[in-house]
């Protein structure tokens, strides 16, 4: 519909997935023979890549704020699977029309001797417009690249989900651990 501006928030799991991606290099969709449940993006090799496009909600909100106001922060929790075995380390950056802090998540885990899917809290920032090329302006690239360092001698990395909200989602983490905690004083 036209004149409509796009969902600012995006939460893709499994098959949803494919539909944020815009590039991909050795990395493969799959469920390792697991079900529809452990769908995602699998990768095996240092340097294998895979990059989203996520929407750019703050472009236009940024011409909308007043006195020079940056626009809020949004919060990236990407989900990826944990494990004790086979897991590598991968490095997660930001362009486009956002950036941030590059990350090294290590999704190897010896100490709990189980696989889950974990999450990965990341801060975007707006870019100003004058700091990207026109063609930018629409994705905040969002690139997930294997790294050669691992800690379990395998190199494997594996996307399951992305969730992606305004500068309130910072308000899940600390949910998550109040809660996490309440549950633990409990005990």
């Amino acid at each position: 519909e036209q004149g409509r501006e796009p969902a600012s928030s995006v939460c893709a799991r499994g098959d949803q997935l494919r539909g944020y991606i815009h590039q991909v290099s050795g990395f493969e969709f799959t469920d390792e023979g697991r079900g529809s449940g452990k769908l995602g993006y699998v990768g095996l090799h240092p340097a294998d890549s895979l990059t989203f496009c996520l929407p750019n909600a703050t472009a236009g909100a940024a011409s909308k704020l007043r006195g020079g106001q940056h626009p809020a922060a949004r919060v990236l929790w990407l989900g990826y699977l944990r494990s004790y075995a086979h897991m590598g380390r991968a490095q997660l950056t930001c362009s486009g029309a956002c950036a941030c802090d590059a990350e090294t998540i290590d999704a190897h885990d010896v100490k709990d001797g189980v696989s889950v899917t974990d999450v990965r809290r990341v801060a975007l920032r707006s870019r100003r417009r004058r700091d990207m090329a026109r063609s930018d302006e629409a994705c905040c690239f969002v690139r997930v690249s294997i790294l050669t360092e691992t800690s379990s001698a395998e190199h494997k990395f594996k996307v399951m989900s992305l969730l992606l909200g305004g500068g309130d989602a910072r308000f899940i983490q600390v949910f998550s651990l109040r809660a996490a905690f309440s549950s633990l004083s409990h005990n």
